[in-house]
């Protein structure tokens, strides 16, 4: 496979457009495309999660959200140590935030 085919990035951009057009469904599909390429790509499992959370679709956005707090904590950073821990932890928050306002919302609902 070429490099340029293995580079899950397009898919990201892609994924991201497409969202912006709500078109979830092949947002989703270029989501996953990149997982495949690079499973441990916390933006793309960031984006997956918010696609969820767009499409009301709760549960699955906490089990996204979820598994990506899981992924930050358990990542080991040998490169840009310091900046990529601060990073961390901002995301780590931000998710844990978006986390309690999904199940608040999912209690809500019902």
């Amino acid at each position: 496979m070429p490099p340029e085919q293995r580079d899950p990035e397009p898919h990201l951009l892609k994924a991201q457009r497409l969202t912006r057009q709500g078109k979830f469904s092949d947002a989703l599909r270029e989501i996953n495309i990149a997982l495949s390429l690079k499973p441990m790509y916390w933006e793309a499992q960031y984006q997956g999660a918010l696609i969820f959370q767009l499409q009301e679709r709760n549960k699955e956005a906490i089990e996204r959200a979820k598994a990506l707090n899981d992924q930050l904590s358990n990542t080991k950073y040998d490169k840009y140590l310091e900046t990529a821990n601060r990073e961390t932890r901002q995301l780590t928050e931000a998710n844990e935030k978006l986390i309690e306002s999904l199940q608040k919302r999912q209690a809500v609902e019902g």
